[in-house]
């Protein structure tokens, strides 16, 4: 089984010191043996996840302990249903951050392989939390699920933790204020899969954003008066195809835009990409690093009867993307603190 640590001082892609990558859990460093654990795939670190990680961190600060995740990747989903793709949230350099801005000291991630998958719920527990991370406690949702088959659950848990020493906190799941719908992960890409961008935001905390490089496309969008940067993301259908409203971060700069991800059934009907057009910009961007927040779902994507009627919906595409950005008042995610953490962007 290999695992890697990703420190909290050294979050993020062109950190000083590389991710260390060890042959087995004997190796474990002390920083990472003792403290309180939190456990799970923490895609999005959505609030549910948030709420999680502050009740184990003030749980570790009362014992002068270390809080520690415990993630995987890949996600054991894909690696027990490969044929069945996920819409990520987040990539591991962004969960890691998301995860010390929550609480956490230090993120581990355990190489989710069949070794790992076949371990029942009670070896992990014996094997893993106890003996190679010598835990002091868990926190976990009520509807936590782990072990060979998910066989494990919260209840589990909290049996047998005690008799080796570990203490076990459950917390209730959290739910959306608006719909009093259940916060999770599922729930997350359900909601980014129907195009409602407000209800997903308002279950992560914060604005979801995806990070590409910038791809050279077909310049279309030049030839109508409305260059883009385009992002190869590799969605598929698992993001609602349709114009959006969002910000993004590139070269030390925050920027309004319009973001339409599709197939562009206007022209060519092709594999789905996403192309940003950028308000108020001009420059090269092609093969740098950026990060789109998405605000709001606009429109469909659609045809209209000819180029002209396009570029007239364009236009009223980008007014109204200004004014519900202008007037949105939800957190953004592209403060200075989160840029600090992503060097390429620098």
């Amino acid at each position: 089984m290999q695992i890697g640590i990703l420190s909290s001082t050294l979050i993020g892609r062109g950190s000083s010191k590389p991710t260390l990558t060890l042959q087995d859990l004997v190796d474990l460093p002390e920083q990472v043996r003792g403290g309180y654990v939190v456990i799970g795939n923490f895609d999005g670190v959505h609030l549910g996840h948030q709420h999680i990680v502050q009740r184990a961190s003030n749980l570790a600060k009362i014992d002068s302990a270390r809080l520690i995740a415990i993630t995987f990747d890949p996600h054991p989903r894909s690696f027990l249903e490969p044929h069945q793709t996920l819409l990520p949230l987040t990539d591991q350099d962004e969960k890691a951050y998301l995860l010390r801005k929550a609480g956490v000291d230090e993120v581990i991630v355990l190489n989710f392989d069949s070794c790992l998958a076949s371990q029942s719920a009670k070896a992990f527990v014996e094997e893993v939390l106890v003996k190679q991370f010598e835990a002091r406690g868990i926190v976990a949702s009520r509807n936590f699920r782990f072990g060979l088959n998910r066989a494990g659950d919260a209840s589990q848990l909290a049996s047998i933790g005690p008799g080796l020493g570990l203490v076990v906190e459950l917390i209730p799941p959290q739910v959306d204020y608006d719909t009093e719908e259940p916060i999770s992960s599922t729930a997350v890409r359900a909601k980014l899969a129907l195009g409602e961008i407000k209800a997903a935001n308002r279950m992560l905390g914060r604005r979801w954003t995806i990070e590409g490089e910038v791809v050279h496309g077909d310049k279309r969008g030049r030839e109508l008066g409305f260059p883009t940067a385009n992002i190869a993301t590799g969605f598929g259908s698992r993001f609602c195809f349709g114009i959006y409203a969002v910000r993004v971060l590139v070269d030390d700069t925050i920027a309004k835009g319009v973001a339409c991800y599709g197939t562009r059934p206007q022209f060519d009907d092709g594999a789905p990409r996403l192309e940003v057009h950028i308000l108020d910009f001009n420059g090269d961007l092609y093969g740098k690093q950026m990060i789109v927040e998405f605000v709001a779902f606009l429109r469909p994507e659609r045809t209209f009867v000819n180029v002209d009627a396009l570029k007239e919906q364009i236009i009223r595409d980008c007014n109204l993307a200004s004014s519900y950005i202008g007037s949105d008042l939800e957190h953004s995610t592209l403060d200075m603190d989160f840029a600090h953490h992503f060097p390429t962007l620098r």
